[in-house]
């Protein structure tokens, strides 16, 4: 009996094979799939997010054919996360069951929640003004999976103690009783969520870094097409787009900890995750990425020093920023100095604002399209996706190379107000600065060395925000 727990997995894939196998191109396999994805999910959510997040970066480009074009194996796995997480916030309903935390008097919620909601019901309102309903709905009930995913994590990490009680104010007639208790709390939920955060790390980070020097030399190897998407051929990223945000949420979480954590850590390996990142986003010659996370730096060097106590010297906060500019100036100039790059990243800066360049006015194309469908219907927008669907490609500026996914406005702003109109802006423009205030307000509450970690996870994760 105690071998069973092994064999039982075994005989599953084995029969699931044989399924997959003999029932080929008909929906079995797809189903019986579905199925041991929904037990895996119900048996240990947590371990699906990680599974989640370890297959990520390699799923942009692994699409299941058809008219849903899912990519694989994420969004099955996303999917299932937050039907999973429906079905036992359901069943613990109708049971009478509340979530409650036995040290807190007041209640925890999802601190988006109203924002959130807000956004995925217009996206769907959207619809009724889209040429294209079926690739509204389908883009709708994409996004809305996705935006849920942030109940899931919160819900399979906000129990565990991901947080920090100590600096939240307890009843005044509780005494000393409720703050040994909510100390002694807090020391469990540290350790916990400390667990956590090294579990999350060992699934993001190696893999991320795997994906990006790959990528990497993909774009060596086509560097003669470095402007045109077609370099990213046989990449695990479909653009420069999708590979830049990618890269710029990891660049600024490293430099985030390197600039704010004064607890003990491996700075070496640290430095290392810093800098195949930061070459990532280099070979990434997109304008814009570097534009948003210049942005992002700038953001983050404000906040060297900021932490509201008078422990915080103001000639070390001087001294931690003028070594951060020296050393990435220094790797800036040497990654210049390597053969071919000085001249293309000098030809990238110099054409940023020439519109005979092609890439220009292609992009003056996309901003015009999206503001032609604004003004057509400036309430509710053309509908959630339909920037992609009805724009066309100029060959002449583009090329022939057809990519996998089609880029957006190349304006964030301008597609949402052209997707999902002025409400619709409004309603994405609540969901970013709710986060960014939840941001700071978290900031203020870290003042102890200890929180050195959490805070320089915050910082980075608002910096990532904000490019």
């Amino acid at each position: 009996m105690k071998h069973a727990k092994h064999i039982l997995p075994i005989l599953l894939c084995l029969g699931l094979g044989v399924i997959i196998g003999h029932y080929a191109g008909t929906p079995l396999p797809l189903l019986c799939m579905l199925a041991v994805i929904g037990a895996f999910v119900f048996i240990d959510m947590e371990l699906a997010v990680y599974v989640l997040l370890i297959a990520l970066p390699f799923s942009f480009r692994y699409i299941l054919p058809g008219r849903f074009e899912i990519q694989t194996p994420t969004e099955p796995l996303l999917g299932m996360l937050v039907a999973v997480y429906w079905v036992k916030k359901s069943v613990a309903f109708s049971q009478g069951k509340r979530a409650s935390n036995a040290h807190t008097a007041v209640k925890e919620t999802f601190p988006f929640l109203a924002p959130l909601c807000c956004y995925i019901f217009i996206t769907f309102l959207s619809a009724v003004n889209t040429p294209v309903l079926f690739g509204t709905l389908k883009g709708a009930t994409r996004a809305t999976v996705y935006i849920m995913f942030s109940l899931v994590v919160y819900a399979v990490f906000r129990p565990r103690g991901i947080g920090l009680l100590r600096n939240r104010p307890t009843a005044d007639d509780a005494g000393s009783v409720l703050r040994d208790r909510a100390s002694r709390y807090d020391e469990r939920c540290l350790f916990v969520g400390g667990r956590q955060l090294r579990r999350l790390f060992i699934a993001t980070f190696p893999t991320a870094a795997i994906a990006v020097i790959w990528t990497l030399f993909v774009l060596i190897y086509h560097i003669d097409e470095w402007q045109w998407t077609s370099a990213y051929r046989h990449a695990p990223f479909t653009n420069y787009s999708v590979y830049g945000s990618f890269t710029a949420i990891f660049f600024l979480i490293c430099l985030s900890r390197l600039l704010f954590d004064t607890t003990p850590y491996d700075k070496v390996l640290w430095i290392g995750w810093f800098a195949c990142f930061g070459l990532g986003l280099m070979m990434c010659f997109s304008r814009g990425v570097w534009l948003s996370v210049l942005i992002a730096v700038v953001f983050m060097l404000l906040q060297v020093g900021n932490r509201n106590k008078p422990a915080a010297r103001a000639s070390g906060v001087t001294r931690k920023k003028i070594l951060f500019i020296g050393a990435a100036g220094l790797i800036l100039l040497v990654c210049l100095n390597l053969p071919g790059v000085y001249g293309i990243v000098m030809e990238r800066i110099a054409t940023t604002v020439d519109i005979s360049y092609a890439s220009n006015r292609a992009r003056l194309l996309r901003w015009a399209q999206a503001m032609t469908m604004f003004l057509e219907n400036p309430v509710l927008g053309k509908g959630y996706g339909a920037f992609a669907m009805l724009y066309e490609e100029d060959v002449a500026l583009v090329g022939t190379y057809t990519a996998q996914f089609q880029l957006g406005a190349h304006s964030e702003y301008l597609q949402v107000l052209a997707e999902l109109g002025i409400v619709g802006f409004i309603a994405w423009l609540w969901l970013n600065l709710a986060f960014l205030r939840y941001g700071f307000r978290s900031l203020k509450r870290m003042n102890s060395p200890s929180d050195s970690f959490y805070r320089a996870i915050v910082i980075g994760l608002m910096a990532s925000e904000l490019s």
